[in-house]
């Protein structure tokens, strides 16, 4: 006979699967997975917790549900405001590179954090979070490598507050305080709607082909890196940058377009449309900026001068070069963006075409071979986990090889750039 409900607490040193048939699972104390235990949850199992409890992670937890049968973290006490959770979350203290644990179509909501990994990889994908006070938490540790791809973030605090180690790519986040907050990584192909901040980087960090729109304080705010090839639509700041590489960026209908820092220690500012800003396209501060060689939707000097605020419209600021310009949009602008609707948190745009790539061997100690099975590559560049650029090479063929032997051990990223203008990512494993 099947029972109403399984309540779970304590302390388990054994393996355990929480299995759909036993649903709910009602969590009325806090639970301790230790080593060298695994707690498996299949599709379908729904999870609440009956108070601020935690599930503690010593040893392993694998959440792997499917798209039509998801996996339900939540709590039986609804919340009454947007911050108030009521529960505390999955906090991860097994510590190993090897080991990575996995949440797969996945729904969580309500909790402080929904998982916390201070020394543990973590691959979450095609999951949803709702009214969660922070998504995902790490610390600044290699360990910590976090993967996050084709998720839904929707009502959260944070999206992400993480360390360098970092990965975060095809995900929509909608009404967040801070899309993504972290010290580093790679950031592509996301889509960011009436948060806060949209993209907060504490310090360098890679961040490519992400649309962000509506950010009521500022789309991205950069500490270093390179930010390139972005839309960044409707905002109150487009990008407020302290160092780093602005390139072929479109910024379009914000109330300022570009913002550096008081004391920016600025990088190359090139080939990026601003355009149709409300107050300024671009706001200096108290240093002197060359900004030429970008598109201001106009090439009349008087016009654009006048959508620039410098040392000519206020004595403490400095003063702006912006003459060469560019005569005509540049190649990374777009004339409209594409916001879908909320939808199924699996149709995230997804512009990663592994399938078409065959990488090998991976893990590498010597030399690794990138094959194009359909298209030629165009370029192809290896990313560290902090987002440093570590390879680029360019090509017109179907195979490339690199040599790693000179790399440090440890993850890396690539980047692939097809001749159809699609972009593969995937990960490298140097031994």
């Amino acid at each position: 006979m099947k029972v109403f409900a399984t309540n779970v607490s304590g302390y388990f040193n054994t393996n355990i699967t929480w299995t759909k048939a036993n649903n709910p699972y009602i969590i009325t104390g806090d639970i301790l997975i230790d080593t060298p235990a695994t707690l498996t949850i299949e599709p379908g199992v729904t999870v609440i917790a009956s108070d601020n409890y935690t599930i503690y992670i010593d040893g392993k937890i694998n959440a792997i549900g499917t798209s039509s049968d998801s996996i339900t973290f939540t709590c039986s006490k609804i919340p009454t405001s947007k911050y108030h959770t009521t529960w505390k979350g999955i906090e991860i203290r097994h510590r190993s590179f090897n080991d990575t644990m996995e949440f797969k179509f996945c729904h969580f909501e309500y909790a402080t954090y929904t998982i916390y990994s201070a020394y543990n990889p973590v691959k979450i994908s095609n999951c949803m979070f709702h009214y969660n006070g922070t998504v995902f938490q790490s610390l600044g540790y290699a360990e910590s490598y976090v993967e996050m791809s084709h998720c839904a973030f929707i009502d959260d605090g944070y999206a992400t507050n993480v360390g360098k180690y970092a990965l975060f790519a095809d995900n929509e986040i909608r009404n967040c305080d801070y899309g993504f907050r972290g010290w580093g990584g790679i950031i592509a192909h996301n889509l960011y709607l009436d948060c806060g901040y949209g993209i907060y980087l504490l310090d360098s960090a890679s961040v490519y082909d992400n649309i962000v729109a509506k950010a009521g304080v500022c789309g991205i705010l950069c500490n270093g890196g390179t930010i390139n090839d972005n839309q960044v639509w409707y905002c109150k700041v487009g990008i407020n940058y302290e160092a780093g590489n602005v390139v072929h960026n479109g910024l379009k209908y914000n109330d300022i377009g570009i913002q550096p820092a008081l004391y920016s220690r600025i990088g190359y500012v090139r080939n990026n449309c601003i355009e149709n800003s409300k107050l300024y396209n671009f706001q200096s501060s108290k240093m002197d900026f060359d900004i030429s060689g970008n598109y201001w939707g106009t090439t009349d000097s008087l016009t654009i001068a006048s959508s620039i605020q410098d040392f000519y419209h206020n004595f403490n600021l400095g003063k702006v070069t912006f003459w060469p310009v560019l005569q005509s949009a540049d190649s990374g602008c777009a004339d409209t963006v594409n916001i879908p609707g909320y939808g199924n948190p699996t149709s995230v745009v997804n512009v990663n075409k592994t399938a078409d790539l065959k990488v090998y061997p991976n893990p590498v100690s010597g030399s690794v071979t990138i094959q194009a099975t359909g298209d030629k590559m165009n370029t192809v560049v290896v990313y560290n986990l902090v987002g440093t650029e570590v390879f680029k090479g360019s090509i017109n063929g179907s195979s490339m090889v690199i040599d790693m032997s000179s790399f440090s051990k440890g993850m890396y990223l690539y980047k692939v750039q097809m001749n159809d203008n699609s972009t593969v990512t995937g990960k490298l494993l140097k031994e």
